[in-house]
């Protein structure tokens, strides 16, 4: 199935490699919610992250949804996905400078997203 993925991390292990991401990326997470079942949010250091646990791709209704969240903020939005992006959401998150990763190994090595 096209858009389809099974995940290679549980939403614990998702959570873990965003938190190790964002803290190493100087934004510890002073707030952690999980508002859905599969949805994991945290905010800290200017950020806002949300991570999708899902095995559909990430549409562009997730990007949306998420810039509705910080418009009246001075916060810049992340999205970590285990099941990868389609590709209109990677074109409109481009375009409003959401900050895309791929949750799938533990990141080492991140550098800090900025906002346009």
């Amino acid at each position: 199935m096209v858009g389809y993925m099974d995940p290679t991390l549980s939403l614990a292990e998702a959570y873990h490699a965003a938190q190790t991401w964002l803290i190493h990326a100087g934004a510890v997470p002073e707030r952690v919610d999980e508002p859905v079942d599969g949805v994991i949010e945290m905010e800290g250091g200017g950020l806002f992250s949300r991570i999708r646990y899902d095995r559909l791709k990430v549409g562009q209704a997730a990007i949306l949804a998420l810039l509705k969240y910080v418009a009246d903020t001075d916060l810049s939005p992340v999205l970590f996905s285990v099941s990868g992006y389609s590709d209109s959401a990677a074109a409109f998150a481009e375009n409003h400078a959401v900050a895309l990763y791929l949750s799938l190994i533990h990141i080492s090595e991140p550098t800090r997203p900025t906002r346009a």
